[in-house]
């Protein structure tokens, strides 16, 4: 009969119960790197016996119900972990397909793989040299053997070692990799960490090895979390400030980030759901400086840039292709971000924002209209050049220079050149809600924009920008005036609101809201100058809205 029980040991272990046709119980473990022998499972009512090499287990996750916002709002989606649905064979050696997933539900035996009498230990295990021994992230524990491991103990308890990386035999897959040429690399969660640690392995005649923990662990790689407890998810990945490249898997539903050599350690990578939520820098801690590049994939959860409730002086993300959710520049709840550098050169984005994330869901949430710029969710300056790429969504797309929520942002500085952002998108100079200081918008040749005004809801100070050669629908100097949602007030030395239209086409131009209300003709706190070669095709209207507000250039 398949499975009836399954039980997550680790995020690389689960544990399955059976019962036989004569009603006795059975205990078989898998775990990933585990080569597993005449594996039985039912497909299409027939049992098939395999034997190969488990790479992954997969887990199932479940993206909750959006509900409707006004639609300058963009709050990320937060999924959760639910259960272990499959693993992914490698039976490449036996059989003529290279890979095969099977539903763990569906496995009725496999020899050999009980728990209840374990293989005995070989009669003379061979002995290795073990080397470069780190415990990191806490407890996950990194260490390298001249020979391959087939057992290891931790402060006497038997432990589960995955491999890292085996030793690499050309000069190029070294340079390339990084790996260690001669020794393999493993890891292990480590069940207790101590004042001092044994590692025993390969059985009792290999010498053990007394590991003292770091009072902070040197190197932290990036690594999945249970994060639900702060508003975040049960499958976070957290890069920790590592420089962190980010791919789609060969498995669907997955994505894999990659890391470069850090340090003494090796390079390393990790497989995610698409659902997952990533934090280029800590939880709950600081970190100098994150990179983030985006290569491929799908990406539903949300990417933020900086730390949650942590500090970061230079947030690095680019963004070359990949499909993608909501995107964040800065970090979440109390943090601080000096420089964000955001570039985007391709992908599909449905929200990105520049600054900070105040707000997680209710009772996680920072900031207050009354404290504005003084939020505890705050970003010095935001540097967002958009080179390319499609902003769109399921109904609508939002660019947002600031942050979300009640956040802070000093300064925004945005540069578009060649963006599609006419799939009904709604580029804003400031952020969702919050303060925003002094903003500048480039939109240059190449990019079109469905809606373009300088604020949404907050404060800001100033806003200057400037069209180079972009076709704009719908602009607005102020706030949308065709949306009640939109107060934002500008509140800096006039003309708060300036613009100069050197080429392009605007369809509609309009001088907008300022605190909700409309910007009178002739206000002092607006200034446009535009080229008589740009084409402005409402410009009479135009001229009676603005009335002295707007000039043409000499």
């Amino acid at each position: 009969m398949p499975a009836t029980n399954v039980t997550v040991i680790s995020s690389m272990e689960v544990q399955l119960t059976v019962n036989d046709e004569s009603g006795s119980t059975k205990t078989m473990t898998i775990k990933e790197g585990q080569k597993v022998e005449n594996l039985v499972y039912t497909t299409g009512g027939e049992d098939v016996t395999v034997t190969g090499v488990v790479k992954v287990i997969r887990f199932n996750y479940v993206n909750p119900n959006v509900t409707d916002t006004c639609i300058h709002d963009a709050e990320p989606v937060f999924p959760k972990a639910i259960t272990p649905t499959s693993i992914v064979v490698d039976c490449s050696t036996e059989h003529n397909s290279d890979i095969r997933i099977i539903v763990i539900r569906s496995i009725k035996d496999m020899t050999g793989s009980t728990t209840t009498e374990p293989e005995e230990p070989d009669p003379e295990p061979e002995a290795p040299v073990v080397s470069n021994i780190s415990i990191v992230n806490g407890n996950m524990v990194y260490f390298e053997s001249d020979v391959e491991v087939t057992s290891a103990t931790w402060n006497g308890e038997t432990v589960t070692v995955a491999l890292v990386s085996a030793p690499q035999t050309t000069e190029s897959e070294v340079a390339t990799m990084a790996l260690s040429t001669t020794n393999y690399t493993y890891r292990f969660a480590a069940p207790s960490v101590l004042e001092t640690n044994t590692l025993v392995v390969n059985g009792a005649e290999s010498a053990p090895t007394e590991i003292k923990p770091a009072e902070t662990p040197a190197i932290k790689f990036p690594s999945l979390v249970n994060a639900a407890d702060k508003g975040l998810s049960g499958n976070t990945l957290v890069c920790h400030g590592i420089p962190v490249t980010f791919k789609k898997a060969a498995v669907n539903g997955m994505n894999i980030a990659t890391w470069e050599k850090v340090s003494d350690y090796d390079t390393g990578s990790q497989a995610f759901a698409t659902a997952a939520i990533i934090v280029g820098g800590e939880i709950e801690g600081d970190v100098e400086s994150t990179n983030m590049t985006f290569e491929s994939g799908t990406y539903n959860g949300s990417i933020f840039g900086g730390s949650y409730k942590g500090n970061v002086t230079t947030v690095n993300m680019t963004i070359n292709d990949g499909t993608f959710a909501m995107i964040c520049g800065g970090g979440v709840l109390e943090s601080d971000c000096t420089t964000v550098n955001i570039t985007i050169n391709g992908g599909t984005i449905a929200s990105i924002e520049g600054g900070g994330h105040a707000f997680v869901k209710n009772g996680m949430e920072v900031g207050s209209a009354e404290i504005g710029a003084e939020s505890p969710c705050h970003v010095g300056t935001v540097n967002m050049d958009i080179n390319g790429g499609t902003f769109k969504g399921s109904s609508y797309a939002l660019v947002y220079g600031g942050g979300q929520g009640y956040s802070a942002t000093d300064k925004v500085v945005m540069t578009v050149d060649g963006a599609d952002m006419s799939n009904n998108c709604y580029v804003t100079a400031g952020g969702s809600n919050g303060y925003t200081g002094d903003a500048e918008v480039t939109l240059g040749s190449g990019t079109s924009v469905n809606i373009y005004q300088s604020g949404n809801r907050g404060t800001m100070k100033t806003v200057k920008t400037t069209v180079d050669g972009a076709t704009i629908t719908n602009m607005y100097l102020g706030g949308d005036s065709t949306d009640d949602g939109v107060t934002v007030a500008f509140n800096g030395e006039n003309p708060a609101l300036q613009a100069t239209i050197n080429s392009g086409t605007i369809t509609n131009l309009q001088i907008g809201t300022d605190a909700g209300e409309a910007i009178p003709a002739d206000s002092a706190k607006v200034a446009v100058t535009y080229n008589a070669a740009a084409t402005i095709t409402n410009l009479e209207a135009a001229q009676t809205a603005f009335g002295t507000c707007l000039t043409v250039q000499e």
